[in-house]
Parts: structure tokens; C-alpha cells; sequence
């Protein structure tokens, strides 16, 4: 099993994490079924599968990213999930696809970062063009 494209394809465009948010999602399901259903936004569901990670019992530290109330809900869930380990290829996968996720979220914040200081200078030449 490959990972949806090349890493850090020049060709990729920012827009398409979906891509990246489908694959980790579907690959993580076995291991936690359930959480698919708890955390819906896929940065905050990339790093609570980071937190919980891949062992036989899902215990890891996932306090502060969620709320409480969905912190609680996912450890209960996580509890009496009857998800099985992925094997370490699978793991490893899903791993380097959510530092995927992360680096594109990173790529876009500094995108929408220039964005502003852009769009002055194309608003200002576009005016001389037409003007």
C-alpha cells in the first residue's frame, strides 16, 4: 500500500487535504472505528491518532485537543474499541500522511499570510492596466 501521491509533490495544490484527510482516515478505521464519528475536524483527528497511537490498548495523552467533553468520549470510546493494530507498514503510513496533513496546513496558513500583501500590489497594477 502507497500513500496517495509522492510526498510533497510540487504538483499537489494546498487545496487538496482532503486527499491526505480521506487516506488517514480510511487506514486508521481498522484501529479505532469509532473515532471517525467523535473528531470530525481532521487536524484535531490527526493528532489524537498521533496521541493515541498504534498499541494494543489506545491510551494516550489526548488532553488539550479536544474539549473535555469530547476527551472524555473518546477515552471511553477508545476503552472498549474493538479496533485491531495495524501492522507497522500500515502504521508507518498513516504516520508520515498526517505530517503530510500538517506540512500542507503549515502551507496554506503561509499562503493566506502573503495573500494580503499580494493582492495590494495586483489591485494597484490591475488599475493601471485598466484605468
Amino acid at each position: 500500500m502507497s500513500l496517495p501521491f509522492p510526498p510533497f509533490s510540487l504538483s499537489l495544490p494546498l487545496t487538496n487535504h482532503r486527499v491526505f484527510e480521506q487516506f488517514i482516515r480510511d487506514h486508521y478505521l481498522p484501529r479505532f472505528p469509532e473515532l471517525d464519528s467523535l473528531v470530525s475536524a481532521p487536524l484535531p483527528y490527526c493528532r489524537v491518532i498521533l496521541a493515541l497511537g498504534n498499541g494494543p490498548e489506545l491510551q494516550g495523552d489526548i488532553t488539550g485537543l479536544l474539549p473535555s467533553g469530547s476527551v472524555m468520549a473518546v477515552k471511553v470510546t477508545a476503552a472498549t474499541s474493538k479496533g485491531e493494530v495495524l501492522d507497522e507498514n500500515e502504521w508507518s503510513q498513516v504516520k508520515e500522511a498526517t505530517e503530510m496533513m500538517f506540512g500542507l496546513d503549515e502551507s496554506k496558513k503561509k499562503v493566506k499570510g502573503l495573500s494580503p500583501s499580494f493582492s495590494g500590489v495586483l489591485k494597484a497594477d490591475r488599475k493601471g492596466v485598466h484605468g
